[in-house]
């Protein structure tokens, strides 16, 4: 490991949890090499508390978007519903009810007009 750092001047590597820093130093007394390794255990705590945040935001991030997806579908499909509930209203004695067409020029729309025979 000693001739690696001296060959590349300075060599870093890690083995699990522990990292290695070599760096080769030139002096007027000689060549040095000097060595030193330890375990990061605050990058370790700080990337373990990252990882529950993230989760934490994940899980949140995920239930706010279904409740804000099923808000924009039921927005969406009122104007089905409102057809629906007008279809239950009309009877064999009010067959004079008419299905409300709406003011758009959307799918829904067309077919409320399809149904009332306009």
């Amino acid at each position: 490991m000693i001739d690696q750092v001296r060959k590349r001047k300075q060599l870093e590597f890690t083995e699990g949890d522990r990292q290695t820093v070599g760096v080769s130093y030139n002096d007027n007394q000689g060549n040095f090499v000097i060595l030193t390794s330890a375990i990061d255990i605050q990058g370790q705590r700080r990337i373990n508390d990252l990882v529950e945040i993230m989760l934490f935001m994940f899980v949140w991030v995920i239930t706010g978007l279904f409740f804000i997806g099923r808000w924009f579908a039921k927005k969406a499909l009122e104007p089905i519903d409102d057809m629906i509930e007008q279809m239950h209203q009309v009877h064999a004695s009010n067959l004079s009810l008419r299905i409300t067409e709406g003011n758009g020029k959307d799918e829904i729309s067309k077919l409320a007009q399809n149904l009332t025979g306009c």
